[in-house]
């Protein structure tokens, strides 16, 4: 009978030892299929990353060569203006075109071609080309769309140039007497160089085209001058096409040239749109070997636990005593972890302490650079300290209010007066017979030293780069390039309108003017305080955004106390001169 019962209690224990390896296995199997998927979805998530970060890269170098171009023709476009408007003779303007030419030759490649333009009736070219009789200027892509545009920048759709005979797209805009216009070519090749020779996109297809489907530039360059809507041999083509155009960003996988890829695209420069198709197992090769080596060691683990099963039922009367060196052994887990967690702490609470210093050390750096700023022109005084005071009373203003809530938070509140420091940085490359000239600019200083904004937004990224958080390097560029755009679209360097010029620069152009005329400088001497809020007033909805100029005026006894408070009354007050006719000039170069 007891030979019996143990034969029974033997076998049953083998029956469940069969059960529970089969049990363990079909769970290791579940533990491995959701161990792959869940790689390969964050393998995917990945490639999503790293292609949109590819596309913002390309994307913010293309948008960088067209304004360097963009910059060019505005400041020239001025000047011309000017010496119209002065009954310059047409020889001497069309003397200034070559010498803007050459003088910005170096920053081309050879297939740059200079300005030109249809001014006063006659067509110049900066490098004297002469076209044949049958060239009429007025009927040119260039002349007509920027007619259109009554003025502002134009970016006219690709063309073959009868000059070079090679496909090039023009920047062209309407000079001030309605019947001129002046434009730049921009290669289509400097911009098919970008997306061919870009390292990161060495395994992908890249392209640029347009709102009609015109590849303008191609990582293969025989695509060149297609139109992918009316493309019969690769479908793909016409399917990214109708995918990408019309949408600011896009993101989708496609089977193209039969290999699974995923697509990006981005809308630039107007109607244009970069598209990146990238196979996606160029970009998973280093995951999938990731995977792969996890997979394996999993399998090892896995073979190990089993063995380690079966030898745990052989010697199941030690249990017990497994059990007590498994608790032993989650004590001392246990205070390893505590032991680990105080670590993680302090060393969390060293790293605030350090971000802190940084914080700190960042301020201290702006602050010195503002105040170089400050003893390089001698017009400033306190201008820097003023200004910044003046936007971050409109930036509380519009926070307590619940105004502009998408991008006046706490954190721009924290950023604004860092920023609006900045703002006069470029005047460092300013020369200082024009920075601290007593009388009136003539036109070549004024082109001069409009250039600090652009020359500044480029000194605060070569500082800063990476070394501040991106929100806060944004800003400062917005408000140093941008402070002197007028909500007219008048302004400069770029000629922004209305809500297109950044909320920081529009803030820190009411700042600027308030505080420069409030202010005397060494060509004019400080205006009545409520003179410069009737200016702030009448000049609101034209130099300014009238909702921010109205926000200002009702701040005015807030910058009467704090004036009052800072500056010895008869410094700052003493001169109640009214507004003669120098000071309204002075005024409109602001």
């Amino acid at each position: 009978m007891g030979r019996i019962i143990k034969k029974f209690s033997v076998s049953q224990n083998i029956r469940l030892l069969v059960v529970m390896q089969v049990f363990i296995a079909l769970a290791l199997f579940s533990i491995i299929l959701f161990a792959y998927f869940s790689f390969y979805k964050a393998s995917k998530s990945s490639v999503s990353i790293h292609g949109k970060l590819i596309l913002d890269d390309v994307c913010e170098r293309l948008s960088t060569h067209i304004v360097t171009s963009s910059e060019i023709l505005d400041s020239a476009a001025n000047t011309i203006d000017f010496m119209i408007e002065e009954n310059v003779p047409k020889e001497k303007i069309h003397k200034y075109l070559r010498e803007i030419s050459d003088d910005n030759k170096e920053k081309f490649a050879p297939d740059y071609k200079g300005l030109y333009g249809y001014i006063d009736g006659e067509y110049m070219d900066g490098f004297d080309w002469q076209p044949d009789k049958n060239f009429i200027p007025t009927m040119r892509n260039w002349y007509r769309d920027a007619v259109k545009r009554d003025g502002k920048l134009t970016f006219v759709h690709p063309y073959i140039d009868v000059k070079t005979k090679k496909v090039v797209f023009s920047i062209a805009r309407l000079l001030k007497d309605k019947k001129s216009v002046i434009a730049i070519d921009v290669p289509m090749k400097e911009i098919q160089d970008i997306i061919k020779n870009t390292d990161d996109l060495k395994n992908s297809t890249n392209f640029m085209l347009d709102s009609k489907s015109f590849v303008a530039a191609h990582s293969d360059p025989r695509q060149i001058g297609s139109y992918y809507f009316d493309n019969v041999v690769l479908s793909e083509h016409k399917k990214i096409a109708k995918e990408v155009i019309g949408k600011d960003h896009a993101s989708f996988d496609i089977t193209y040239k039969s290999v699974p890829c995923s697509v990006f695209s981005k809308q630039v420069l107007g109607e244009w749109y970069f598209v990146v198709v990238i196979p996606t197992r160029s970009l998973m090769i280093d995951i999938q070997k990731d995977l792969q080596l996890t997979l394996f060691g999993f399998i090892i683990v896995i073979g190990f636990i089993l063995y380690q099963f079966y030898s745990n039922f052989r010697q199941r009367y030690k249990a017990m005593k497994y059990a007590e060196e498994l608790e032993v052994y989650k004590t001392k887990l246990e205070q390893q972890y505590m032991d680990q967690f105080r670590m993680r702490t302090r060393a969390e609470e060293e790293n605030e302490r350090n971000l802190k210093k940084l914080s700190d050390m960042q301020e201290c750096v702006i602050e010195g650079m503002a105040t170089i700023i400050e003893y390089r022109d001698m017009n400033t005084g306190h201008h820097v300290q003023n200004t910044k005071h003046y936007v971050q009373m409109i930036a509380n203003y519009l926070y307590k209010n619940g105004l502009h809530k998408d991008e006046v938070d706490l954190e721009f509140l924290s950023m604004i007066g860092n920023a609006a420091a900045m703002h006069d940085i470029g005047k460092i490359a300013i020369p200082d017979q024009i920075l601290n000239k007593p009388g009136k600019l003539t036109a070549d200083e004024w082109g001069t030293m409009q250039q600090h904004t652009v020359m500044g937004a480029g000194i605060v990224r070569a500082v800063f780069g990476e070394g501040i958080d991106h929100r806060m390097l944004e800003m400062c560029v917005q408000v140093v390039m941008y402070h002197h755009e007028k909500w007219n679209g008048s302004g400069y360097p770029i000629g922004l309108e209305g809500n297109e010029i950044p909320i920081s620069a529009r803030i820190m152009a009411i700042a600027d003017v308030f505080d420069a005329c409030a202010s005397r400088r060494v060509y004019k001497e400080a205006f009545d305080v409520d003179d410069v809020f009737e200016i702030i007033r009448k000049d609101a909805g034209v130099h300014f955004d009238p909702e921010l100029a109205e926000i200002f005026l009702t701040l005015k006894q807030d910058v009467k106390d704090y004036l009052k408070n800072k500056f010895d009354k008869k410094s700052m007050f003493g001169f109640e001169k009214s507004m003669d006719e120098d000071s309204l000039k002075i005024l409109e170069e602001l």
